[in-house]
Protein backbone atom coordinates (compact mmCIF):
# COMPACT_ATOMS: atom_id res chain seq x y z
CA UNK A 1 0.00 0.00 0.00
CA UNK A 2 1.09 3.60 -0.68
CA UNK A 3 3.12 4.51 2.43
CA UNK A 4 1.68 7.98 2.96
CA UNK A 5 -1.83 6.57 2.75
CA UNK A 6 -1.19 3.59 5.02
CA UNK A 7 0.37 5.71 7.78
CA UNK A 8 -2.35 8.35 7.69
CA UNK A 9 -5.17 5.85 7.36
CA UNK A 10 -4.07 4.13 10.55
CA UNK A 11 -4.08 7.49 12.33
CA UNK A 12 -7.28 8.83 10.83
CA UNK A 13 -9.34 5.78 11.68
CA UNK A 14 -8.95 6.85 15.31
CA UNK A 15 -11.12 9.88 14.62
CA UNK A 16 -14.87 9.67 15.38
CA UNK A 17 -17.05 9.17 12.36
CA UNK A 18 -19.83 11.63 13.14
CA UNK A 19 -20.62 13.78 10.10
CA UNK A 20 -22.31 17.16 10.44
CA UNK A 21 -24.04 18.47 7.33
CA UNK A 22 -24.04 22.12 6.34
CA UNK A 23 -25.28 24.48 3.67
CA UNK A 24 -23.62 26.95 1.33
CA UNK A 25 -22.29 26.64 -2.21
CA UNK A 26 -23.51 24.73 -5.23
CA UNK A 27 -23.41 21.00 -4.62
CA UNK A 28 -23.32 21.36 -0.81
CA UNK A 29 -25.65 19.86 1.81
CA UNK A 30 -27.93 21.69 4.25
CA UNK A 31 -27.48 23.29 7.65
CA UNK A 32 -25.29 26.25 8.52
CA UNK A 33 -21.77 26.25 9.85
CA UNK A 34 -21.00 28.81 12.51
CA UNK A 35 -17.65 30.13 11.26
CA UNK A 36 -15.64 33.20 12.17
CA UNK A 37 -14.68 33.77 8.54
CA UNK A 38 -16.88 35.44 5.91
CA UNK A 39 -16.66 32.19 3.96
CA UNK A 40 -17.22 28.77 5.50
CA UNK A 41 -16.76 25.05 4.96
CA UNK A 42 -19.70 22.93 3.84
CA UNK A 43 -20.22 19.20 3.44
CA UNK A 44 -20.91 18.00 -0.11
CA UNK A 45 -23.03 15.07 -1.30
CA UNK A 46 -20.65 12.20 -2.00
CA UNK A 47 -21.53 9.29 -4.30
CA UNK A 48 -19.05 7.04 -2.51
CA UNK A 49 -18.17 5.92 1.00
CA UNK A 50 -14.61 5.04 -0.05
CA UNK A 51 -11.67 6.77 1.60
CA UNK A 52 -10.56 9.66 -0.63
CA UNK A 53 -6.83 10.25 -0.38
CA UNK A 54 -6.14 12.63 -3.26
CA UNK A 55 -7.54 15.82 -4.85
CA UNK A 56 -6.61 17.74 -7.98
CA UNK A 57 -8.50 20.14 -10.19
CA UNK A 58 -8.12 21.75 -13.59
CA UNK A 59 -10.52 24.47 -12.45
CA UNK A 60 -13.49 24.91 -10.10
CA UNK A 61 -15.75 22.95 -12.47
CA UNK A 62 -13.35 20.06 -13.03
CA UNK A 63 -12.15 18.63 -9.72
CA UNK A 64 -11.06 15.02 -9.26
CA UNK A 65 -10.89 12.99 -6.03
CA UNK A 66 -9.17 9.62 -5.80
CA UNK A 67 -9.12 6.75 -3.36
CA UNK A 68 -9.97 3.11 -2.89
CA UNK A 69 -12.97 0.84 -3.15
CA UNK A 70 -13.44 -2.86 -2.36
CA UNK A 71 -13.21 -3.97 -5.97
CA UNK A 72 -11.69 -1.09 -7.98
CA UNK A 73 -9.94 2.25 -7.68
CA UNK A 74 -12.31 5.10 -6.89
CA UNK A 75 -12.21 8.33 -8.89
CA UNK A 76 -14.86 11.01 -8.47
CA UNK A 77 -15.33 14.12 -10.63
CA UNK A 78 -16.99 17.41 -9.65
CA UNK A 79 -18.48 19.40 -12.54
CA UNK A 80 -19.40 22.54 -10.62
CA UNK A 81 -22.76 21.11 -9.55
CA UNK A 82 -22.28 17.56 -8.28
CA UNK A 83 -19.77 14.77 -7.76
CA UNK A 84 -20.11 11.65 -9.91
CA UNK A 85 -18.26 8.35 -9.85
CA UNK A 86 -16.01 7.73 -12.86
CA UNK A 87 -15.86 4.45 -14.75
CA UNK A 88 -12.26 3.26 -14.63
CA UNK A 89 -12.53 -0.38 -15.71
CA UNK A 90 -13.27 -3.71 -14.07
CA UNK A 91 -9.79 -5.24 -14.21
CA UNK A 92 -8.17 -3.38 -11.31
CA UNK A 93 -9.26 -5.43 -8.27
CA UNK A 94 -8.69 -4.09 -4.76
CA UNK A 95 -6.72 -1.13 -6.07
CA UNK A 96 -6.52 2.41 -4.79
CA UNK A 97 -5.60 5.76 -6.33
CA UNK A 98 -2.82 7.68 -4.57
CA UNK A 99 -1.93 10.39 -7.12
CA UNK A 100 -3.91 12.60 -9.50
CA UNK A 101 -2.46 15.36 -11.67
CA UNK A 102 -3.04 16.88 -15.09
CA UNK A 103 -2.68 19.75 -17.54
CA UNK A 104 -6.37 20.33 -18.28
CA UNK A 105 -9.81 18.80 -17.73
CA UNK A 106 -9.26 16.53 -20.74
CA UNK A 107 -5.72 15.52 -19.84
CA UNK A 108 -5.74 13.99 -16.35
CA UNK A 109 -3.59 11.18 -14.93
CA UNK A 110 -4.07 8.88 -11.94
CA UNK A 111 -1.60 6.41 -10.44
CA UNK A 112 -2.23 3.87 -7.71
CA UNK A 113 -1.38 0.41 -6.47
CA UNK A 114 -2.98 -2.90 -5.55
CA UNK A 115 -2.11 -2.74 -1.88
CA UNK A 116 1.04 -4.83 -2.13
CA UNK A 117 3.32 -1.83 -2.63
CA UNK A 118 4.85 -3.25 -5.82
CA UNK A 119 2.17 -3.62 -8.52
CA UNK A 120 1.16 -0.22 -9.86
CA UNK A 121 -1.40 1.01 -12.36
CA UNK A 122 -1.63 4.22 -14.38
CA UNK A 123 -4.81 5.71 -15.85
CA UNK A 124 -5.38 8.63 -18.25
CA UNK A 125 -8.57 10.67 -18.75
CA UNK A 126 -9.14 12.40 -22.10
CA UNK A 127 -12.32 14.23 -21.10
CA UNK A 128 -14.54 11.30 -22.04
CA UNK A 129 -13.08 8.10 -20.62
CA UNK A 130 -10.28 6.62 -18.50
CA UNK A 131 -7.82 4.23 -20.16
CA UNK A 132 -4.91 2.25 -18.74
CA UNK A 133 -1.37 3.32 -19.62
CA UNK A 134 1.78 1.24 -19.62
CA UNK A 135 3.97 1.88 -16.57
CA UNK A 136 7.60 0.73 -16.57
CA UNK A 137 7.78 -2.57 -14.67
CA UNK A 138 11.11 -1.45 -13.21
CA UNK A 139 9.19 1.01 -11.01
CA UNK A 140 8.59 -1.26 -8.02
CA UNK A 141 7.68 1.27 -5.30
CA UNK A 142 4.26 2.90 -4.87
CA UNK A 143 3.95 6.52 -5.98
CA UNK A 144 3.05 8.62 -2.94
CA UNK A 145 2.47 12.02 -4.59
CA UNK A 146 2.77 13.86 -7.90
CA UNK A 147 3.13 17.47 -9.01
CA UNK A 148 2.38 18.76 -12.50
CA UNK A 149 5.05 20.82 -14.27
CA UNK A 150 4.91 22.97 -17.43
CA UNK A 151 4.91 21.44 -20.91
CA UNK A 152 3.11 18.25 -19.86
CA UNK A 153 5.84 17.18 -17.46
CA UNK A 154 5.39 16.01 -13.86
CA UNK A 155 7.40 14.83 -10.87
CA UNK A 156 6.52 12.09 -8.39
CA UNK A 157 7.95 10.51 -5.26
CA UNK A 158 8.46 7.04 -3.86
CA UNK A 159 11.63 6.90 -1.76
CA UNK A 160 13.15 8.37 -4.92
CA UNK A 161 12.10 11.23 -7.20
CA UNK A 162 10.75 10.46 -10.68
CA UNK A 163 10.06 12.71 -13.66
CA UNK A 164 7.42 12.31 -16.38
CA UNK A 165 8.54 13.75 -19.74
CA UNK A 166 5.12 13.58 -21.33
CA UNK A 167 5.56 9.95 -22.38
CA UNK A 168 7.41 7.92 -19.75
CA UNK A 169 8.59 8.01 -16.13
CA UNK A 170 12.25 7.85 -15.13
CA UNK A 171 14.12 8.20 -11.82
CA UNK A 172 15.97 11.52 -11.55
CA UNK A 173 17.17 11.48 -7.95
CA UNK A 174 18.03 9.09 -5.14
CA UNK A 175 18.36 5.40 -4.48
CA UNK A 176 15.79 3.12 -2.84
CA UNK A 177 15.68 4.42 0.73
CA UNK A 178 14.13 3.31 4.02
CA UNK A 179 12.75 6.85 4.48
CA UNK A 180 9.98 7.19 1.91
CA UNK A 181 9.20 10.57 0.38
CA UNK A 182 5.49 11.22 0.90
CA UNK A 183 4.72 14.53 -0.81
CA UNK A 184 6.23 16.88 -3.39
CA UNK A 185 5.95 20.51 -4.46
CA UNK A 186 7.71 22.19 -7.36
CA UNK A 187 7.80 25.46 -9.26
CA UNK A 188 9.55 26.25 -12.54
CA UNK A 189 13.00 26.02 -10.96
CA UNK A 190 12.95 24.17 -7.65
CA UNK A 191 11.62 20.90 -6.23
CA UNK A 192 10.92 20.01 -2.59
CA UNK A 193 10.06 16.44 -1.55
CA UNK A 194 9.33 15.53 2.08
CA UNK A 195 8.76 12.32 3.99
CA UNK A 196 9.70 9.93 6.76
CA UNK A 197 12.53 10.58 9.23
CA UNK A 198 11.98 14.30 8.72
CA UNK A 199 13.50 13.90 5.27
CA UNK A 200 13.52 16.79 2.78
CA UNK A 201 15.05 16.39 -0.69
CA UNK A 202 15.60 19.75 -2.42
CA UNK A 203 16.54 20.57 -6.01
CA UNK A 204 17.65 24.21 -6.29
CA UNK A 205 17.68 24.33 -10.08
CA UNK A 206 21.17 22.87 -10.35
CA UNK A 207 21.79 20.32 -7.61
CA UNK A 208 19.96 18.01 -5.21
CA UNK A 209 20.57 18.17 -1.46
CA UNK A 210 19.20 16.33 1.57
CA UNK A 211 17.93 18.00 4.76
CA UNK A 212 16.02 16.86 7.85
CA UNK A 213 13.81 18.51 10.45
CA UNK A 214 14.48 15.60 12.82
CA UNK A 215 14.40 11.82 12.52
CA UNK A 216 11.36 11.54 14.79
CA UNK A 217 9.16 13.49 12.32
CA UNK A 218 7.10 12.15 9.45
CA UNK A 219 6.38 14.95 6.99
CA UNK A 220 3.10 14.32 5.16
CA UNK A 221 2.64 17.50 3.13
CA UNK A 222 4.58 20.32 1.47
CA UNK A 223 3.55 23.47 -0.41
CA UNK A 224 5.29 26.68 -1.38
CA UNK A 225 4.36 30.20 -2.41
CA UNK A 226 7.84 30.42 -3.96
CA UNK A 227 11.18 28.67 -3.71
CA UNK A 228 12.10 30.73 -0.65
CA UNK A 229 8.72 30.49 1.07
CA UNK A 230 7.92 26.80 1.55
CA UNK A 231 5.89 25.03 4.25
CA UNK A 232 5.89 21.39 5.37
CA UNK A 233 3.59 19.69 7.87
CA UNK A 234 4.14 16.54 9.86
CA UNK A 235 3.95 14.50 13.03
CA UNK A 236 6.73 13.90 15.55
CA UNK A 237 7.11 11.54 18.48
CA UNK A 238 5.53 14.03 20.90
CA UNK A 239 3.79 16.66 18.76
CA UNK A 240 2.86 17.74 15.27
CA UNK A 241 4.22 20.88 13.63
CA UNK A 242 4.43 23.24 10.67
CA UNK A 243 7.93 23.89 9.33
CA UNK A 244 9.04 26.77 7.10
CA UNK A 245 11.86 27.25 4.59
CA UNK A 246 12.98 30.86 4.03
CA UNK A 247 15.33 30.20 1.16
CA UNK A 248 18.27 29.40 3.40
CA UNK A 249 17.15 27.02 6.17
CA UNK A 250 14.22 25.12 7.65
CA UNK A 251 12.78 26.00 11.07
CA UNK A 252 9.81 24.92 13.20
CA UNK A 253 7.09 27.52 12.76
CA UNK A 254 4.46 26.32 15.23
CA UNK A 255 3.18 23.20 16.96
CA UNK A 256 -0.18 21.71 16.05
CA UNK A 257 -2.77 20.06 18.27
CA UNK A 258 -3.74 17.58 15.55
CA UNK A 259 -1.97 15.33 13.04
CA UNK A 260 -1.77 17.19 9.70
CA UNK A 261 -2.20 15.29 6.44
CA UNK A 262 -1.92 17.90 3.70
CA UNK A 263 -1.22 21.58 3.00
CA UNK A 264 -2.22 23.79 0.08
CA UNK A 265 -2.19 27.51 -0.58
CA UNK A 266 -3.54 29.97 -3.12
CA UNK A 267 -0.86 32.52 -2.22
CA UNK A 268 1.60 33.43 0.54
CA UNK A 269 -1.28 34.85 2.62
CA UNK A 270 -3.90 32.18 1.92
CA UNK A 271 -2.75 28.76 3.17
CA UNK A 272 -4.80 25.80 4.44
CA UNK A 273 -3.77 22.71 6.45
CA UNK A 274 -6.08 19.69 6.91
CA UNK A 275 -5.77 16.59 9.06
CA UNK A 276 -6.97 14.22 11.76
CA UNK A 277 -10.37 14.80 13.36
CA UNK A 278 -11.68 17.09 10.61
CA UNK A 279 -9.23 19.79 11.66
CA UNK A 280 -8.51 22.68 9.30
CA UNK A 281 -6.05 25.51 9.91
CA UNK A 282 -5.88 28.73 7.87
CA UNK A 283 -3.09 31.30 7.48
CA UNK A 284 -4.05 34.81 6.33
CA UNK A 285 -0.53 36.15 6.03
CA UNK A 286 -0.33 37.19 9.68
CA UNK A 287 -2.17 34.65 11.85
CA UNK A 288 -2.86 30.93 11.85
CA UNK A 289 -6.43 30.19 12.99
CA UNK A 290 -8.58 27.09 13.32
CA UNK A 291 -11.56 26.75 11.00
CA UNK A 292 -14.77 24.85 11.68
CA UNK A 293 -14.99 22.05 9.12
CA UNK A 294 -18.27 20.73 10.50
CA UNK A 295 -16.94 17.16 10.39
CA UNK A 296 -14.91 14.89 12.61
CA UNK A 297 -13.82 12.56 9.81
CA UNK A 298 -10.09 12.52 9.09
CA UNK A 299 -9.24 14.80 6.18
CA UNK A 300 -6.46 13.66 3.84
CA UNK A 301 -6.25 16.07 0.91
CA UNK A 302 -6.89 19.69 -0.02
CA UNK A 303 -6.88 21.62 -3.30
CA UNK A 304 -8.35 24.91 -4.44
CA UNK A 305 -9.21 26.81 -7.60
CA UNK A 306 -8.67 30.03 -5.59
CA UNK A 307 -8.51 31.20 -1.99
CA UNK A 308 -12.32 31.43 -2.00
CA UNK A 309 -13.01 28.11 -3.72
CA UNK A 310 -11.29 25.22 -1.91
CA UNK A 311 -12.05 21.49 -1.66
CA UNK A 312 -11.04 18.88 0.93
CA UNK A 313 -11.51 15.10 1.01
CA UNK A 314 -11.06 12.34 3.55
CA UNK A 315 -12.31 9.14 5.11
CA UNK A 316 -15.61 7.46 4.24
CA UNK A 317 -16.22 9.60 1.16
CA UNK A 318 -15.98 12.90 3.04
CA UNK A 319 -16.00 15.88 0.65
CA UNK A 320 -15.93 19.50 1.82
CA UNK A 321 -16.16 22.83 0.00
CA UNK A 322 -15.02 26.24 1.20
CA UNK A 323 -16.52 29.13 -0.73
CA UNK A 324 -17.16 32.83 -0.38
Amino acid sequence: MNQRRSILLWLLLIAPAALLLCLGCAGDDDDDLDDDDAASWHSMDSPSASHLFELWGADANNVFAGGGADDAPMILRYDGTQWTQQQVGDDLPQASVSCIWGRASDDVHAIGDFGNGASLFWLHYDGAQWTQQQLDEAIDEPFNATQALPAGRAVAVTSRVFEFDGQDWSAIYGETHDAALLDIWADDAQVFAVGAQGRIAHFDGANWSEHSVGNDYILYGVWGASGDDVYAVGQGADSSAIFHFNGASWSALRELEFVPADIWGASADQIFVVGLGGNILHFDGATWSAMDSGVSEGLQAIWGASADDVFASGLNGTLLHYCN
